[in-house]
């Protein structure tokens, strides 16, 4: 800051003073805007938003597109095989439907079915499966019933499963089904809890065929695999289950038979 001498009267008398100069005030106000300038030209750096690349890459949107080509698949061969389930029901009176005719008695979306099997569980315990299914094309329920009888020390059990289906049909050589319910446990205590089951069903021709039967629910597996020997209204079949929670393993061969129209 400049400064000058200037003379000013007082009480009579002459003094100086000494004042600032405009010439340093300006030089002052413009150091003052020199550091205003720099000071905002730092905090304006400083604030700055930061650019993020947030576009996913060339790999992310191929396994992206991917899997929404996935689901739309999935969802399109639900809805036909769905489709194909009324269909074949339908062709009997209608042959103009493209599909195979499902006649009664064929294994494939029954209108009834019965089955009964016969199981060993290790050395004591003997289980009795029963499975029944009653639909019409493309849905469907179906109630499975497995009582166990231990021999020594002597108790039993039952484990029943009831599951609204959606069948779907692919050919009139496989059947992929959806069931939707739940799993009930009767012995020294009684527990439910839901249930999934995809049952699948492959008969490359009219007397053979593979029945693979998987159900999920907490904490509970239940597989069933089997061979079956068939003819109009009437199957046997081999087969080994396996029924497994964290406590308890139900595993074991059987043999049985089925009814269909």
């Amino acid at each position: 800051m400049m400064l000058k001498m200037k003379r000013v009267h007082w009480k009579g008398r002459e003094v100086e003073l000494k004042v600032p100069s405009k010439k340093g005030k300006d030089k002052d106000k413009d150091k003052d805007h020199d550091k205003d300038h720099k000071h905002g030209d730092h905090h304006d750096h400083d604030a700055a938003p930061q650019q993020h690349h947030d576009d996913d890459g060339p790999m992310d949107r191929v396994m992206a597109g991917i899997g929404e080509g996935m689901f739309r698949a999935l969802i399109m061969g639900m809805g036909y095989g769905g489709q194909h389930s009324l269909n074949r029901m339908l062709a009997l009176d209608d042959r103009s439907l493209g599909a195979m005719p499902r006649y009664p008695g064929e294994p494939l979306i029954p209108m009834a079915r019965f089955d009964l099997d016969s199981r060993k569980v290790g050395l004591t315990i003997d289980a009795l499966d029963l499975r029944s299914e009653i639909g019409y094309g493309p849905v469907a329920l179906q109630y499975n019933s497995s009582r166990y009888t231990e021999r020594d020390p002597r108790d039993s059990m039952t484990i029943s499963q009831i599951y609204g289906l959606y069948r779907m049909s692919f050919g009139s050589h496989v059947e992929t089904d959806i069931g939707l319910g739940s799993l009930n446990i009767a012995g020294n205590d009684t527990t439910s809890r839901f249930s999934v089951a995809v049952p699948v069903l492959i008969y490359p021709n009219k007397h053979l065929g593979i029945e693979f039967r998987p159900a999920w629910a907490d904490r509970v597996q239940d597989y069933d695999l089997a061979v079956v020997g068939t003819a109009r209204f009437l199957s046997i079949k081999a087969g080994y289950r396996w029924v497994e929670s964290p406590r308890v393993t139900l595993n074991g061969a059987y043999v049985g038979m089925s009814l269909r129209l």
